[in-house]
This record gives structure tokens, sequence and C-alpha cells, in this order.
């Protein structure tokens, strides 16, 4: 007798979770695109929404509403109004991802 059996990615782990910039450069109050892919703590991807995503950043800015593409790929902006160098973190259920 033979069967089969679906492996499916775990629960959403922010240290393997990717975050990807727009761009790395822009002008004052201008919103740079981020989007997040979250992973399980195996690196595959998640294909399903659900996630909390939020973004905090030095000097502060503005975040924009997060999009759930229901897919495990989250999309938002960040506008900082300050010239210079902007570090920004981003949390996943309010754990910080590393990238």
């Amino acid at each position: 007798m033979k069967t089969s059996l679906t492996i499916v990615p775990g629960p959403s782990f922010p240290a393997a979770s990717i975050v990807k910039l727009q761009t790395t450069s822009v002008g004052a109050g201008e919103p740079v695109g981020v989007t997040v892919m979250t992973n399980d703590r195996f690196s595959n991807q998640l294909y399903r929404g659900g996630d909390r995503i939020s973004l905090s950043a030095q000097p502060c800015g503005t975040q924009g509403d997060v999009l759930d593409n229901d897919n495990g790929v989250y999309s938002t902006t960040y506008i900082s109004t300050m010239a210079g160098e902007l570090l920004l973190w981003v949390q996943v259920n309010g754990e910080a991802c590393h990238d």
C-alpha cells in the first residue's frame, strides 16, 4: 500500500522572514515601499496571510497601511521627512525580523 503525505510550512518565524526595500534612496517626504515575505523556522515561505507586520525607525517616520496579500507576503510604505540614514526595524507578530 502506498500513501502520500503533504508537508506544509509551519508557523511564522520572524528571524527567517525576508524584508526587501523598493529602493535604498528616496527624497525626504517620499514613500519607500517595504515588502515582508514570511517564512517558517526552516525558511519555507508561508502561503497564507494573517500575521501582524509593524515597522519602526530611527529617526522616526510614518508607516502606511499594511497590505496582507493572503500569500505570506505583506506590503507597506514608510515615509521620513528627515534627510540622512534611516534605520528600519520590522516585526512580525511582535518579534523582530533579521535580514
